[in-house]
């Protein structure tokens, strides 16, 4: 079985809802979190995040998304066809550890049924199971609580006919952008959209699923999606003719909605990811190109072989272009690309 891919230990922020008053209800918080919370296996085009659900917890995340698959009188988290390893018992282990250690925060979790088809009652039959040893964990009543009444607790949204707890997409109570079909560009249109909604229209619980695998894998989508949307969030606030002509941030001050992302943990600051292209077939080290032999150091003699050509984009003499000014490149030499991120993600609070 192959091993997961070391992950870096986030870094905790601590109870960030104990500042927040306890009649405030629960609908008009702004919280972030992650859609396929549990789904880290599977390869690029399936792994959603590389945190675990403890991880995120203590990174900020306060909405999870789970989806499990009824086998054998157990809830097995899966992403389609592809089980995570993960079963939805351990998912409430680590919910519950968290809001022992803070009690001032709450967890919303949205559960639904993925890759089986069982009738309502077996999956009912299953989930009664698990509440046996969690019935204090889970608030399972059918409408949106206030701060005071969530602490502590994971509060569920149902998403299945046969469960207990918030219902899910219900219309009356939900307000929901999830077009899993849009390519990047198109989806950061319309969470921008949901953001500007929820701002305007408070009193539903909205909810903003940013990532996307159209057009790249959901990682690749996320360093183009969560930096927006954190500037967009966090940005200057223009005044409505200024944003209908430049665009960009704009969104009023207060209720966002939750916000699920892919990926939500981006190192902090500005930094350069290099990706070297070596042309196919050539080199001896792996399609590597061959290494060129060291410039010889002191004065050159002089003479018309001493002159040396222009560079051109920076760097050494035609091996290095970036995004903004890409040239062509010599036959068999090497493409260094710097692809510079300017603002990734950073969890807004």
């Amino acid at each position: 079985m192959p091993r997961a891919a070391p992950t870096r230990s986030p870094r905790p922020t601590g109870g960030w809802l104990a500042d927040l008053a306890d009649d405030t209800p629960v609908a008009r918080l702004s919280l972030p979190g992650t859609q396929h919370s549990a789904v880290r296996f599977g390869g690029d085009q399936v792994a959603r995040q590389r945190l675990t659900i403890a991880e995120q917890l203590d990174l900020g995340i306060r909405f999870l998304d789970i989806g499990c698959r009824s086998s054998h009188s157990a809830f097995a988290v899966h992403h389609g066809a592809v089980f995570q390893r993960v079963l939805f018992g351990e998912v409430l282990l680590a919910c519950e550890a968290f809001l022992r250690a803070r009690p001032s925060e709450t967890v919303r979790l949205r559960l639904r049924q993925e890759h089986s088809a069982v009738p309502d009652a077996e999956f009912r039959r299953v989930f009664d199971l698990y509440l046996a040893g969690f019935r204090r964990l889970l608030r399972l009543d059918a409408t949106l609580p206030t701060l005071s009444q969530a602490r502590g607790r994971v509060v569920l949204l149902a998403d299945h006919p046969g469960l207990p707890g918030v219902p899910y997409g219900d219309a009356a109570l939900f307000d929901v952008q999830d077009d899993a079909t849009a390519t990047p560009a198109v989806k950061y249109q319309k969470v921008e959209r949901h953001l500007h909604k929820a701002a305007a229209r408070p009193g539903k619980l909205y909810v903003n699923y940013v990532g996307t695998a159209v057009q790249g894998s959901p990682r690749a989508n996320a360093r183009y999606l969560n930096p927006r949307v954190h500037r967009f969030l966090t940005g200057p606030v223009r005044p409505p003719a200024e944003r209908a002509r430049r665009g960009g941030p704009g969104l009023p001050r207060g209720h966002a909605g939750a916000r699920a992302h892919d990926h939500p943990a981006q190192p902090a600051g500005r930094h350069d990811r290099r990706r070297r292209v070596a042309p196919p077939g050539r080199g001896g080290r792996r399609g590597r190109p061959p290494r060129r032999p060291p410039r010889p150091r002191g004065p050159r003699a002089a003479g018309p072989t001493s002159r040396r050509a222009p560079r051109r984009g920076g760097g050494p003499r035609g091996h290095t272009c970036t995004r903004d000014a890409p040239r062509a490149v010599g036959r068999g030499q090497r493409r260094t690309f710097v692809e510079p991120v300017r603002s990734p993600y950073v969890l807004h609070r």
